[in-house]
C-alpha cells in the first residue's frame, strides 16, 4: 500500500511495483487455494473413493485391497505427500489416517477426522 498507493518506496532497496503486485496476486492465490481443499474419503462395499479437491480423484476397488488399517503418524497439515512410508500420503489436518497395502503391494495412507467410524466401516467390510 505504501508503494503502490502513496508512492513512497518501501524499505532500503525495494521491489519494482510489478513485483509486488505478482507476490500479491500469488499470495491471494495461495489463501484461496487452501480455502478451497477438500479431501473427501467415500467408502462402499465396492470400493474406496478418494477426492482431494482440487487434485486428484482416485477409486481402489476393495478387490484390489490386501490390507487397510487405522494408523496414527508423525507428519500433519495440507497436501499430497509422495515417498514416505505409507506410500502416497492424502492429508488435510490431523494425526489418524487409513493406511492401505494394495495387491501390487503399492502403499497410501488417507487421512482422516473420523477414525473410530472409519475403522469400524473397514473392519465390517472385510471381514
Amino acid at each position: 500500500m505504501q508503494q503502490l498507493v502513496l508512492k513512497i518506496p518501501f524499505g532500503d532497496k525495494p521491489m519494482s511495483d510489478l513485483g509486488l503486485v505478482i507476490l500479491l496476486f500469488t499470495q491471494l492465490a495461495l489463501c484461496f487455494l487452501f480455502g478451497i481443499l477438500k479431501l473427501k474419503t467415500t467408502i462402499s462395499k465396492e470400493k474406496i473413493r478418494i477426492r482431494f479437491f482440487p487434485f486428484v480423484t482416485k477409486t481402489i476397488p476393495w478387490d484390489k485391497v490386501e490390507q487397510a488399517e487405522i494408523v496414527k503418524y508423525r507428519f500433519v497439515g495440507y497436501g499430497i505427500r509422495i515417498f514416505t512410508s505409507y506410500g502416497t500420503v492424502y492429508n488435510i489436518n490431523g494425526n489418524k489416517g487409513m493406511a492401505i497395502t494394495l495387491n501390487n503391494n503399492k502403499k497410501l495412507l488417507i487421512g482422516t477426522q473420523k477414525p473410530h467410524e472409519l475403522e469400524d466401516v473397514v473392519h465390517s467390510i472385510l471381514k
